[in-house]
């Protein structure tokens, strides 16, 4: 689990947990459009 919360903070330092979580919320309308 620890390491995990690492791999998180990384991606919040590069900004990739911003884009991913934008992706994730793209697909989220889109399931529940359709």
């Amino acid at each position: 689990m620890k390491s995990s919360t690492k791999f998180w903070e990384i991606a919040d330092n590069r900004g990739v947990a911003d884009l991913f979580k934008g992706k994730l919320l793209k697909i989220t309308l889109f399931v529940n459009s359709v």
